[in-house]
């Protein structure tokens, strides 16, 4: 009887081991906004940098083209099972924060609810839930943070590439038209994800001046189904211009080329997007010589128009070529 219950004794302290080394520090996952991709992607990205920044572990929830990823073969991830282990668990956003302190009896189950990244959103959008926004700033600038970002985020097999030309200055901009989800009033509750032909037309101006008319190679992404009249618009605008326009000229819709467009953006000097999560990602992970994104608007006669645009300029970016046409030092 005594063996037995020794057996017994080392039986419950072996099991209890097991679950003491697992829970023996708190990690942070992540909750989705039932959007898409870009969504998805910026929802981990916060949950990220909450595991580089605060030095606990991320559980990793997969959603769709994550599994394309590297940091899907490299991320520990998330179960149920896992979270039922832990005793405690907190929201993080509106106040709550981390707490690093490895000798809790009880170590924490962190969930960082998603937001967007758009200021103007948080502010005038409604959360899930009915709410404000939880909220968690996030050092995007951190290079240890940004090489993590790269290293992850990136295409477990490679994408098709997109030829560049030379000697002139590349232009990527992302024209969201929204697809068959994206109604009047979704674009209505969301205006700076959908800035009207106008902004990138105007931004484009800023930066065909900002370098003195160096020439221009401009791809046009979007999502609209008919790309090449988009392209005939723009072409008509900037006629005479030093400015060459491509778009993609094979079957397009808001359903396809998600993560080849995604990467792709990457290739290009400078980049004109809006405030869509999916393009937000982009100039989170990558730097540009010029990027470019609305801030603010108001609506004149039912039509939102941009009032604050932010432009982030890297010189020590600049090629020589184009200093050289700058006559820069």
């Amino acid at each position: 009887m005594k063996k037995f219950f020794l057996l017994i004794s080392f039986a419950f302290l072996y099991f209890a081991s097991i679950q003491a080394d697992f829970v023996k520090a708190p990690v942070v996952t992540y909750t989705f906004s039932g959007g898409r991709f870009g969504d998805n992607l910026i929802a981990y990205m916060h949950a990220k940098w909450v595991s580089y920044h605060c030095g606990i572990k991320l559980l990793y929830k997969p959603f769709p083209y994550s599994e394309q990823l590297v940091l899907h073969t490299q991320e520990e991830q998330f179960t149920e099972e896992n979270q039922n282990k832990y005793k405690k668990i907190v929201f993080l956003g509106d106040g709550a924060s981390v707490n690093k302190n490895r000798n809790e009896k009880y170590p924490v189950f962190y969930i960082l609810p998603y937001f967007p990244e758009s200021a103007h959103e948080r502010k005038h959008g409604i959360s899930g839930s009915g709410g404000k926004w939880a909220y968690y700033s996030v050092n995007w600038e951190d290079p240890g943070f940004k090489a993590e970002l790269q290293k992850l985020i990136c295409p477990r097999v490679p994408l098709a590439k997109i030829f560049l030309p030379k000697d002139c200055l590349t232009v990527a901009i992302h024209l969201r038209i929204g697809g068959v989800d994206h109604t009047d009033e979704v674009k209505r509750a969301f205006p700076l994800k959908f800035p009207q032909e106008q902004f990138y037309m105007d931004q484009l101006e800023r930066i065909y001046k900002l370098f003195k008319e160096y020439p221009l190679y401009i791809y046009l992404f979007t999502d609209d189904p008919q790309p090449l009249f988009i392209k005939e618009r723009f072409q008509k605008k900037f006629q005479g211009k030093k400015i060459q326009f491509e778009c993609r000229t094979s079957t397009n819709n808001d359903k396809l080329n998600v993560l080849e467009d995604f990467f792709s953006f990457m290739q290009f000097d400078c980049f004109i997007h809006s405030e869509s999560n999916y393009a937000v990602c982009v100039s989170k992970i990558h730097d540009f010589i010029v990027d470019i994104e609305p801030k603010d608007m108001k609506w004149e006669n039912g039509r939102a128009v941009i009032t604050e645009v932010h432009t982030k300029v890297r010189p020590e970016l600049f090629p020589k070529a184009l200093k050289a046409h700058l006559k820069m030092p």
